[in-house]
């Protein structure tokens, strides 16, 4: 048995740390950011926007819960790592978060900014700025070896739903609050569900 172990060893390179992959992953996701934004147009009144506080929290709490989700993603991947519960919990209290900034303004404000409007095209912009960075993520976490499977998946696509919901933001014109919680809170909130089905069956399947 020893002997047929040791004719099955192939090299195995180290993987470098979490938080250096992270980095390395959010370098290609915001190049990826970039692109697509040139592609898809930046709204007009973007200037505008950025001295509205509802508009910058929701772009911190996104970009945060980009990083932090892919970090998790990440970290989960490795051996041993996947005790940690600080910063996958960090990032669920604030998808949370994002969720009752949404609610409060929708209780607050209403419809003031705008109606409910159509947001098919928010879903078509949340993908096209996820996708890449997406498939980037995955590889990454692939290439470690995965025990929370159902945590990985719902992180890998929350993360990079996160970002794409971000990059939606500089794009879609309407703000009302009614709208950016059906048309960009709930498609993120549905990309972490299915993470968790995809990382149980898919990645699991792929993986072996």
């Amino acid at each position: 048995l020893i002997e047929e172990l040791i004719r099955e060893l192939k090299p195995v390179r180290r993987l470098q740390s979490p938080f250096k992959r992270m980095t390395r992953f959010m370098a290609v996701a915001m190049f990826c950011f970039l692109g697509a934004l040139s592609i898809l147009g930046i709204r007009e009144d973007l200037y505008e926007v950025f001295s509205r506080p509802a508009f910058l929290l929701q772009a911190i709490l996104l970009f945060t819960l980009t990083i932090l989700s892919s970090l998790s993603a990440l970290i989960l991947s490795v051996p041993g790592e996947e005790r940690s519960l600080v910063v996958r919990w960090i990032s669920i209290l604030i998808f949370l978060f994002w969720a009752a900034t949404l609610g409060s303004l929708l209780f607050f404000i209403g419809d003031a900014a705008g109606p409910l409007g159509h947001g098919f095209n928010c879903i078509r912009d949340i993908m096209v700025f996820g996708s890449l960075p997406g498939v980037v993520l995955f590889i990454m976490v692939r290439k470690a070896a995965i025990f929370k499977f159902g945590w990985s998946g719902a992180l890998l696509l929350l993360s990079v739903a996160s970002l794409g919901a971000l990059g939606t933001q500089f794009v879609c014109r309407n703000d009302s609050p009614l709208h950016l919680l059906v048309w960009h809170f709930l498609p993120v909130a549905i990309a972490g569900l299915i993470g968790i089905f995809l990382g149980k069956f898919l990645i699991r399947k792929i993986i072996k």
